[in-house]
This record gives structure tokens, C-alpha cells and sequence, in this order.
């Protein structure tokens, strides 16, 4: 990150710094040697990230109209409405989605709470006191899983969920590889991967940005 070319040459300018959880000693050290202190920004909402593009989608639209002789793409429509009835608000939606597929104007929404967590919080364990009398090992239910206990040292995390599974022959090197490869996260900073039946989840940094997290997606 060449934070030095913003205020080149006397003129002035703002810097943003990108921080994963692991670099916080880092930029406390930095603060310190520059005797500055960094401005911890608020990142958008992926609701403001959605707000944002139907608004420019939405301007587009009006300046497309404005500046664009379309009396060609009209007669195109109109052609494929009478030969299929189609609801021209419908024809409308299909194209507005096959324009935005990559960027989503929907906000998009990831799993916040981590399965330990989910563990942690299902109450206290029954007060200890004299052992109920034990079946045979074949009367007694399978046991569930838990899932792991996160690492002291591991940085905070979000998991999300991604729908594939054992059912689609996907292993954790394959998820590992893919997120690597899509958004440049390093291997070491993803976190715990549970592969289901028809869905895994997987630990990434909390606070990432928002830009990255639609590159993944």
C-alpha cells in the first residue's frame, strides 16, 4: 500500500489503511514512531454497498434513456413480448439482472454467529449430583459432534456458509484454493471449515472489507 503518493509534492490527501486482526501490534507501533494517530473508519453496511448502486443504477437508467437512440433495442423487446407474452416488467427484470449479476443490488447477508458460540450458548450443564444408572452402549444415542473450541490466539472471525458440500466431492483444499486465489487472502488468516452434507462453513477475518467479500462471493 503506497500510502506515500497521496500527499506527494506538497498537495494533500487522505490514505485509506487496510489492518487485519494480526497487524493491530503493527499499526500501534507505526502510531507511535509517527506520533499520529490513525482514524479508526466505520465500513459500510453491505445495505449502504446495495443503497449506493440502485441509486447509480437507477441514474444510468435515466441517462441511457436521455442520451440513447434505442429504437432498435425496442423493436428487439417488442418482438420477444409477443412472441413469448411476456409481462414487459418482467423482460425489464431479466435484463436489469443479467447487467447486475456481478454486482448484486440485493444486500447480501452472511452468517454472523460461529458454531462454538452456538454451543457455548445452548445453557449451563445440568447441576453435578448422582449419575442416572447407564444403558448398554447399544441403547445409548450416537453422539453429536461439537464443534471445536476456537485457539486463544486465533483473530476474530465471521463464518460463512457456502453451498456446496460432501454431495458436490468438495474438501477443504478446494475452499482454501478458491478464496486464495479469488480475493488474495493468505491461507494462514482462513480459518476453521466444516464440510455438511450440502453445505460447508468457513472462518475469515471479521471486519473485511465489503469489495473483497462480493470478489469471494
Amino acid at each position: 500500500h503506497r500510502i506515500g503518493r497521496t500527499g506527494r509534492a506538497g498537495r494533500k490527501g487522505e490514505a485509506i489503511l487496510f489492518v487485519s486482526p494480526r497487524e493491530t501490534r503493527m499499526l500501534s507501533a507505526i502510531e507511535k514512531a509517527t506520533r499520529q494517530v490513525i482514524t479508526k473508519m466505520q465500513l459500510p453496511s453491505s445495505e449502504d454497498i446495495a443503497d449506493r448502486r440502485v441509486l447509480q443504477f437507477m441514474e444510468q437508467l435515466s441517462e441511457t434513456i436521455e442520451s440513447q437512440e434505442l429504437a432498435y433495442f425496442e423493436t428487439l423487446i417488442s418482438q420477444y413480448q409477443q412472441e413469448h407474452n411476456a409481462d414487459p416488467i418482467e423482460i425489464a427484470a431479466a435484463l436489469a439482472f443479467l447487467v447486475q449479476k456481478d454486482r448484486p443490488l440485493k444486500p447480501v447477508k452472511h452468517v454472523t454467529q460461529r458454531p462454538a458460540r452456538e454451543e457455548r450458548e445452548r445453557g449451563p450443564r445440568q447441576e453435578r449430583g448422582e449419575r442416572p444408572a447407564r444403558g448398554s452402549r447399544e441403547d445409548r444415542p450416537p453422539r453429536e459432534k461439537r464443534a471445536p473450541r476456537p485457539h486463544p490466539n486465533e483473530p476474530d472471525m465471521d463464518t460463512y456458509r457456502v453451498e456446496v458440500g460432501r454431495a458436490d466431492k468438495i474438501e477443504p483444499r478446494n475452499l482454501v484454493g478458491a478464496i486464495a486465489n479469488e480475493s488474495g487472502i493468505e491461507s494462514q488468516f482462513i480459518g476453521r471449515i466444516t464440510i455438511n452434507e450440502d453445505h460447508s462453513l468457513i472462518d475469515l477475518p471479521q471486519g473485511m472489507p465489503k469489495d473483497m467479500f462480493q470478489q469471494i462471493r
